[in-house]
């Protein structure tokens, strides 16, 4: 069948040619020639037709034809969230999909880059350990966070010494504040027991700001000279300061700077009512980094948390060592482990002998740590002063083990959820809430059947005179997830 010049023409008007040139063309071919010579690139999006509504359009979107307009839509029974919390307002009561939650710990380093043996707090100066000692009568007790109590009558033997949890080299940028009652004279001693500079109490509360002798030494002891009488109830403590410091109320030293890990997961769904389902899982460690899947049924750790006086440790040397199963070993000894400590910083085998900081290293000949402190002597030594220090590691593989949380399954509602984490972020999975008509229906085709095996065979269903096309694929049709218990029948 030809085509004449006239509806090559209304062609031409049509896509957009120009009047005068269709006046011009009196042949076939001459416009023809027009047509070609067209500029048809169409601008704007697939928004600006005139029957297409596109509304706040997400990744994976199509095109679905609603009986008025296309319109965007999900082509899929669920959608994705994550975060901590989550809030979802358009979903189906129904379990969830998927439901990982991140396991991340945190370490407060009180304001400090990093943990270090000179202390966390304001105050530098170790505490003694735990105890009392009498000598002809005079007794003094220590409670271990630097506070002192002296009683009894001094006699001809008065010194008494305490050795202090770690030694301290004070500096000229520090001061020491001296509160309490007690009536006598304090001595700071070397490691072999020399006195290196002393103050007299009489009493009465002191500020140091020249510490004289002190500076530059290493304080490994603290001695007590009572006056020659009798004592009741007196009180002493001290704290080794910046100069910065103004504030003088006690504060007990203290090098830790907590490891926040966990021993156990909890997920909180919550309705807009204030109505809660917690579900609980335990681990069989404690987790600095990891995460769990509470519809998978498994904790995964990267990174554990071990006390450091549960290690057998040896003697090479300078250094005190200890295997530890699963370490990731640095790649060279100018690498630094990736670990954290309460008490220690993690620093290279190669920079750890310049240290003048008692100091943590990784090593290169075995998956295990390293302590650079003089402080010790023997591996059983460190061993005692180890017990209680935590230590956070990246493992060379990640383990995992079963975890069973209570009141299962994790279920979103019906419209509005609120899902909350105690571990850290969130990645789940849920059937979106268009579908709970469907799967209100299908339940009860479930309970009517419930040995029925599971088919992709329903391809729509009528609820309250509407007809619903029931998806199939995508990990399987909501029949199948029926039938298989992913959604569980109340």
């Amino acid at each position: 069948m030809s085509t004449t010049s006239e509806e090559l023409k209304k062609l031409y008007k049509k896509l957009g040619g120009d009047e005068e040139n269709i006046r011009k063309a009196s042949t076939p071919a001459e416009i023809l020639n027009g047509i070609n010579e067209l500029d048809l690139n169409v601008s704007g999006g697939i928004e600006d037709l005139n029957d297409v509504d596109i509304s706040d359009p997400e990744t994976g979107d199509v095109i679905k034809y609603n009986g008025e307009k296309w319109v965007n839509d999900q082509d899929s029974i669920t959608k994705t969230a994550s975060g901590n919390p989550i809030e979802i307002s358009d979903s189906a009561s129904a379990p969830l999909v998927k439901c990982v939650t991140e396991i991340q710990g945190s370490q407060d380093l009180h304001g400090y880059d990093k943990p270090w043996v000179g202390g966390a707090g304001k105050n530098k100066l170790p505490n003694s350990a735990t105890g009392s000692q009498t000598v002809e009568g005079l007794t003094i007790t220590s409670d271990g966070n630097g506070n002192y109590v002296v009683n009894g009558t001094r006699s001809t033997t008065y010194l008494i010494v305490f050795d202090l949890s770690d030694i301290v080299v004070p500096t000229s940028n520090q001061k020491l504040y001296f509160a309490g009652t007690y009536n006598g004279t304090i001595s700071f001693m070397s490691e072999n027991g020399s006195r290196i500079d002393y103050w007299t109490m009489n009493g009465r509360n002191r500020l140091i700001t020249d510490l004289g002798n002190l500076i530059n030494a290493r304080v490994a002891k603290i001695r007590f000279e009572a006056a020659q009488t009798t004592h009741s109830n007196e009180t002493f403590c001290c704290m080794l300061i910046d100069n910065s410091v103004t504030d003088y109320s006690f504060e007990p030293y203290s090098n830790i700077c907590p490891i926040t890990a966990y021993t156990e997961g909890e997920i909180e769904v919550s309705d807009g009512d204030g109505n809660t389902t917690t579900h609980t899982t335990t681990f069989s460690q404690t987790i600095y980094q990891g995460n769990a899947d509470f519809v998978g049924g498994e904790v995964e750790c990267d990174m554990p948390v071990i006390d450091l006086g549960d290690l057998t440790w040896g003697v090479s040397g300078v250094i005190f060592y200890a295997s530890i199963t699963g370490l990731k070993r640095p790649a060279t000894t100018g690498n630094v482990l990736n670990a954290i400590c309460d008490s220690y910083e993690i620093v290279s085998q190669a920079t750890a002998p310049s240290r003048t900081e008692a100091c943590i290293s990784g090593l290169n000949w075995i998956d295990g740590i390293a302590i650079w402190n003089s402080n010790y002597t023997t591996g059983a030594e460190v061993k005692t002063a180890m017990a209680g220090i935590k230590m956070a590691f990246e493992l060379a593989t990640p383990t995992t083990e079963p975890i069973t949380p209570t009141n299962l399954p994790v279920k979103s509602l019906n419209g509005y959820t609120h899902i909350e984490s105690s571990t850290g972020e969130m990645e789940i999975e849920y059937i979106t809430g268009k579908y709970q008509p469907i799967i209100d229906v299908m339940k009860q085709l479930v309970k009517a059947n419930p040995s029925g095996e599971p088919t992709d065979t329903l391809s729509s269903i009528e609820v309250d005179g509407v007809t619903y096309s029931v998806p199939q694929g995508g990990g399987g049709s909501i029949q199948r997830m029926l039938m298989n218990n992913t959604i569980t029948i109340e």
